[in-house]
């Protein structure tokens, strides 16, 4: 369990622990260099404390706790998570179910601790993308994911030069030699994280988006699974679609309200409706949880979230097709 400063919501992590049905062998928590008081708080739950000397990010503190683990299956929780008593309990049996996975993870549930909107509605994509995903994944989530010792060390671990994505570049190399993973959609735990848009936005950029980036480029085979799905991808092309035509209507309505206006408004009409009607099951299940008014606005944050998230592909794809130029030029061919 990898913490930075993060000691309120570090109490609440450990304490659903020691409610548990089943006891893990040991519970080690990794302070990443924090400046505020963790070790009291790991001793007083029971737990083994490491202290990183400087901060090195979640990567590395994870591969501080396994290599000090001692049990064949290794349980990586977020230290801004609660689990429910039996979610340890499942985990296991999904493992003496499928002897032949690697790696068994949950998700989010459907009750964010956090009130505000951007609380709600970030928590909730995550639900809803990892409920709608393949059972089958070719990727790692160490929110509440285990993962067996053997795997780890055949990997080397997480890759600590990715910021972000480490459980799923993880995730995504193992699968590539082989590996399978399991997504068990009944473990469900509570994220405790108070979102605000800054926050998202900032996160879904430098530690979403980017690394995302990064590792689709430099992959041979992209899955079309959790946030990569085509309905996802499409969904990106249209808003930046969208974008495009508001702009040319807002352009011809300042300009010339004449013949040419009729077109882009039933452009942007088809636009929007496609929209909504590859996220139509998103949209429904928000507002049978929180109401239609929710989801109009979590509509817009939805289309708000695909333009940047595409916007950070664009870029990365110009500068990674811009360096591969390059180095054509430079050699000759």
């Amino acid at each position: 369990m990898p913490v930075h400063n993060d000691a309120c919501n570090l109490v609440a992590c450990l304490a659903a622990l020691q409610r548990a049905e089943v006891q893990p062998r040991e519970v080690i928590v990794v302070d990443d260099a924090s400046v505020v008081d963790v070790s009291s708080i790991a001793n007083e739950a029971g737990a083994l404390y490491l202290r990183l000397a400087k901060q090195v990010g979640p990567a590395g503190a994870r591969n501080a706790g396994w290599r000090a683990a001692q049990g064949e299956i290794v349980l990586f929780i977020d230290s801004d998570v609660v689990v429910p008593s039996d979610a340890i309990r499942g985990l296991l049996q999904r493992f003496r179910l499928r002897p032949d996975v690697i790696g068994v993870f949950g998700s989010y549930d459907d009750s964010p601790a956090g009130h505000s909107f951007y609380s709600q509605f970030r928590n909730l994509l995550h639900h809803y993308v990892h409920q709608t995903s393949s059972d089958e994944a070719c990727t790692f989530w160490t929110g509440f994911g285990a993962i067996r010792r053997s795997a780890l060390e055949t990997a080397g671990g997480f890759n600590e030069q990715i910021a972000g994505l480490e459980n799923v570049e993880l995730g995504m190399r193992l699968s590539a030699g082989g590996a399978k993973f399991y997504l068990d959609k009944s473990l469900q735990v509570k994220h405790l994280k108070n979102w605000t848009l800054s926050s998202m936005v900032s996160t879904d950029i430098f530690k979403r988006a980017v690394p995302w980036a990064q590792l689709l480029l430099a992959a041979e085979r992209v899955p079309a699974d959790l946030n990569l799905t085509y309905a996802a991808r499409f969904s990106a092309l249209l808003v930046a679609a969208l974008i495009v035509t508001t702009c040319l209507l807002v352009g011809v309505a300042l300009h010339w309200l004449g013949w040419r206006l009729a077109p882009l408004v039933f452009s942007a009409a088809v636009l929007i409706a496609c929209l909504v009607a590859l996220n139509r099951r998103f949209y429904a299940f928000l507002s049978a949880k929180h109401g239609f008014v929710f989801a109009c606005i979590s509509v817009l944050a939805h289309w708000l979230f695909y333009l940047y998230s595409g916007a950070t592909f664009a870029v990365m794809w110009i500068a990674h097709s811009s360096r591969l130029w390059n180095v054509r030029l430079r050699s000759g061919d």
